[in-house]
């Protein structure tokens, strides 16, 4: 489970459940405010998360040999995510691929 804080009260405003594996690392949020993109490190994916309805809304899987992956950074102008894997050490760079409405 993840939980949602709000940053002016500092209370949990919500959950996230059902999220894949043991453990979530590095969490970033799109600048609109509508994605967080986490790393689940124990399925070794990163998870999309729609902050509106708190579902997980995709899952995109690592390269099979990066395992837990912790930091993670977003660059929107030029549509990739950045994350960096421990076993082995890895950068890993994602394309954002846009919805279409």
């Amino acid at each position: 489970m993840l939980s949602i804080i709000d940053t002016q009260s500092f209370r949990q405003v919500g959950e996230v459940a059902g999220l894949p594996g043991d453990s979530n690392e590095g969490m970033v949020i799109d600048r609109a405010g509508e994605k967080l993109y986490v790393n689940l490190t124990g399925t070794d994916e990163v998870g999309v998360i729609d902050l509106k309805t708190l579902q997980l809304v995709a899952k995109w899987p690592l390269p099979p040999d990066a395992h837990v992956a912790h930091a993670i950074a977003l660059d929107e102008p030029n549509q990739r995510l950045f994350t960096a894997a421990r076993k082995p050490g890895q950068f890993i760079v994602l394309t954002l691929i846009p919805e279409k409405s």
